[in-house]
């Protein structure tokens, strides 16, 4: 299959014995015969450099990746194993304890915009405490900062979880939401940004929202703010849900929305 990088060549993946090459969201699949969980499989790069012409020549590379089993669910335990998340944005994982989180004092949370979350979580209806997530002035910042679809988070719940100095799409389980399903989780705490700031998520577009519920102090610098979302776009749905908590924004006639749900919906 082909790629085109950042310099603008086509870029030809190849593996050894292949009986399966694409590229899916970004991200490079291959498979052979036969794998197993956490296998090394090499990938073979090749370049035409079609958009470079014959100004530069470009060698074969090769690098590898580590084999992920479509279908298989990653235990979390231990705050390492939640930790380690950040480098499988695609798989799935289920937690099977609680976690306390008071320890770690620098988690900015998992995913960007160039690299979001696709996978699944299931919280197995354990909780995460104590969780503080260090916006540092960032946009798209939550435990999830960016998540895309097909992604799936469930029966999770989120205590006393902390979000400080956020800007814009800030949340306290996901900041920036596209495609995705969240259903059968809690928040309790504070979430604190300038623009699109909820308890559940900053912004949620095409996002599907059950059987959920926060009790939260969501606060706003300057715009839109909601107990759940603070914008919603798109075909996002909000079934079933409360908000039992507080939402703050600026006594200010140029700044605006902030409400129970959603400070503001957009087209």
């Amino acid at each position: 299959s082909t790629m085109v990088s950042s310099l603008g060549q086509t870029l030809n993946f190849t593996t050894a014995q292949t009986d399966y090459v694409d590229i899916w969201n970004g991200f490079i699949l291959a498979t052979e015969k036969p794998l197993s969980e956490n296998k090394v499989a090499t990938i073979n790069i090749s370049s035409k450099a079609s958009a470079l012409g014959s100004l530069v020549t470009v060698k074969p590379a090769s690098f590898d990746v580590k084999v992920l089993i479509k279908g298989l669910v990653y235990e979390i335990r231990t705050i390492e194993d939640f930790l380690s998340i950040d480098n499988v944005l695609v798989g799935n994982y289920r937690l099977a304890n609680n976690l306390d989180m008071s320890s770690v004092t620098d988690f900015t949370g998992f995913g960007s915009e160039t690299s979001p979350f696709v996978g699944s979580f299931d919280g197995n209806g354990y909780t995460i405490s104590n969780l503080t997530i260090h916006a540092g002035d960032g946009n798209k910042r939550g435990l999830f900062n960016v998540t895309g679809s097909p992604a799936v988070i469930k029966n999770l719940a989120l205590e006393n979880v902390k979000v400080l100095n956020g800007q814009q799409d800030v949340g306290a389980l996901i900041g920036k939401s596209s495609g995705t399903t969240v259903s059968q989780c809690s928040v309790t705490g504070a979430i604190n940004g300038y623009d699109h700031v909820g308890a559940f998520m900053g912004s949620a577009d095409n996002t599907t929202m059950t059987n959920c519920f926060a009790n939260a102090t969501v606060t706003t610098a300057a715009y839109q703010a909601g107990g759940l979302m603070g914008v919603m776009y798109g075909t996002t749905l909000i079934d079933k849900c409360y908000f039992a908590g507080e939402v703050y924004a600026p006594d200010l006639a140029t700044v605006g929305n902030a409400a129970g749900i959603a400070g503001i919906i957009e087209g």
